[in-house]
C-alpha cells in the first residue's frame, strides 16, 4: 500500500486520526506532518499534511479527516496523554524492576513480619503487646502504601490500554 498524504483541515490528532483509519482497516497507519507551505495561483496557503498508508480509497481517508474531533476523542486522548505521567507521578517503584520490587516487600513488610513472630515471648506483658501492636500498625501502614501505588499503577495502565473506556 503506498503512503498518501492529505490536507488535515481540523488538525486531528495522530491517535485521533489511527483510531478512525484503523476502525476501517486494521492494517492502517497515520503519520501527522507538520505545516507545509504552498503556492498556488501567487497565493501560500498553509496546509497541515497528513500521511496515511492504508486499503481505504481516498474519499473515505477524506470523509474521515473532515470530520472534527468528538468529545469522546478528545477524552480518549486526555486519558491517553495523562496515563503515562501519572504513573510517572506514582513514588519511586513506577520505574523498578522486578528484583527492586521484590526487595523493597521484603524488607519493608516480609522481614517485619518474621521478626515481629519470632521476636514474641512465651508470656506477654502489656509492654510486649503494645509493641507487638505497634509493629504490626507499621508493617500495615507499608502494606497500605503498597496497596494504594498499586491502585495508582492499574488505573494509570488502564488509562493507556483502553483510554476510550467510560469512567462511572
Amino acid at each position: 500500500m503506498p503512503k498518501r498524504l492529505f490536507d488535515n483541515p481540523n488538525l486531528l490528532d495522530t491517535t485521533t486520526l489511527s483510531n478512525r483509519i484503523q476502525a476501517l482497516d486494521a492494517n492502517g497507519i497515520v503519520e501527522v506532518i507538520n505545516e507545509t507551505m504552498i503556492m498556488s495561483g501567487g497565493q501560500s496557503y498553509i496546509v497541515h499534511l497528513v500521511a496515511v498508508t492504508c486499503a481505504l480509497t481516498d474519499a473515505q481517508i477524506i470523509l474521515l479527516l473532515s470530520t472534527a474531533s468528538t468529545a469522546g476523542e478528545a477524552l480518549t486522548l486526555s486519558r491517553l496523554s495523562a496515563s503515562k505521567q501519572n504513573a510517572k507521578n506514582i513514588p519511586s517503584w513506577a520505574t523498578w524492576t522486578e528484583a527492586q520490587a521484590q526487595t523493597w516487600g521484603t524488607t519493608n513488610i516480609g522481614t517485619p513480619l518474621t521478626t515481629g513472630r519470632s521476636s514474641l515471648p512465651a508470656t506477654l506483658t502489656f509492654a510486649t503487646t503494645r509493641a507487638a501492636i505497634i509493629a504490626i500498625l507499621n508493617i500495615l501502614d507499608q502494606m497500605w502504601a503498597m496497596q494504594w501505588a498499586l491502585a495508582r499503577m492499574i488505573i494509570a495502565t488502564r488509562d493507556k490500554i483502553w483510554p476510550d473506556l467510560p469512567q462511572t
